[in-house]
């Protein structure tokens, strides 16, 4: 049976292992599937300041997750120091979209109905709308995030633990990747979902100059950052 995107190639930046159930969805309609991932995570060591946000979990009100990476690197650093993962669902869950629930999903986390417009500002907002003032809110995030949500939180009288647990770092040898896959034939559609990947992609093709000199390339985005990135 034909799908209505018959013959279509797209690429699929995400890093791998998260592209199980887009990948799916993409083949179903009948589409071709090229994953290059244009970022890697890289989980930060677990110092003083991880252990103390961990201990915190006892008595903080929320967690705020922007990303699915997030979770996933939460829950490796939980198991790390011998947390049970049930412990964080002690606290409310915010997540900042689908992506991110079902990340905690899977590992049998409920998370609070999150925001209708997936960003940060939007998510920060709705807790300041649902959390008593003055609540405690943990926020593991990546190295470099930007303080969209932290600036929001802290503003309305949060007390944030804000923890930088992850890094994206840019996968050896992405050009020659990405220029292997864009040489094979006409790459219809680029799907990106975070901002570094669009930076990745841009930077290891030589800078938008070059990236121009390629063919019209049509994208999606994940959110409006990753959009406006």
């Amino acid at each position: 049976m034909s799908g209505s995107l018959d013959g279509r190639r797209i690429l699929i930046t995400r890093p791998t292992g998260e592209n199980d159930g887009l990948t799916a969805g993409l083949l179903s309609l009948g589409a071709e599937v090229i994953e290059v991932p244009t970022i890697e995570i890289e989980q930060l060591p677990i110092v003083v300041a991880t252990r103390a946000a961990v201990a915190a979990l006892d008595l903080a009100d929320a967690v705020a997750f922007t990303s699915g990476n997030a979770v996933r690197v939460w829950v490796a650093i939980l198991r790390a120091v011998g947390v049970p993962i049930a412990t964080l669902q002690r606290a409310s869950l915010f997540s900042v979209g689908p992506n991110t629930s079902d990340a905690l999903h899977k590992y049998g986390l409920q998370p609070r109905v999150g925001p209708t417009v997936h960003s940060a500002k939007a998510l920060a907002e709705t807790m300041v709308d649902v959390l008593p003032v003055g609540a405690t809110v943990i926020f593991p995030r990546s190295e470099g995030a930007k303080e969209v949500l932290p600036r929001v939180l802290v503003g309305a009288g949060v007390n944030l633990i804000s923890l930088p647990i992850y890094r994206t770092i840019c996968p050896p040898n992405l050009g020659s990747a990405l220029r292997s896959a864009f040489g094979s034939g006409t790459i219809d559609l680029v799907v990106f979902a975070s901002s570094s990947a669009v930076t990745n992609f841009v930077a290891s093709l030589g800078g938008q100059d070059a990236i121009r000199s390629l063919a019209p390339i049509r994208v999606a985005a994940l959110g409006p950052v990753t959009a406006g990135t």
